[in-house]
């Protein structure tokens, strides 16, 4: 069972092309998932059509 302390997180990424900004969390969740969080500039059309074979991915909209 893992802690119940904060992940670490990896340092952030820029695209300064498109104003993005991304990290990584370095723990692997009990379920194998892993964590990611993206902030995209006002406007911004965010990632563009992609797809990762055998995995899932989801979106939580905090603000805007």
């Amino acid at each position: 069972m893992k802690s119940e302390t904060m992940p670490e997180w990896s340092d952030w990424f820029e695209n300064t092309a498109t104003g993005e900004r991304a990290r990584i969390c370095r723990e692997t969740r009990d379920d194998g998932s892993m964590l990611n969080e993206l902030i995209v500039a006002p406007g911004s059309k965010g990632p563009p059509p992609h797809m990762h074979p055998g995995q899932d991915e989801h979106f939580f909209i905090q603000s805007g």
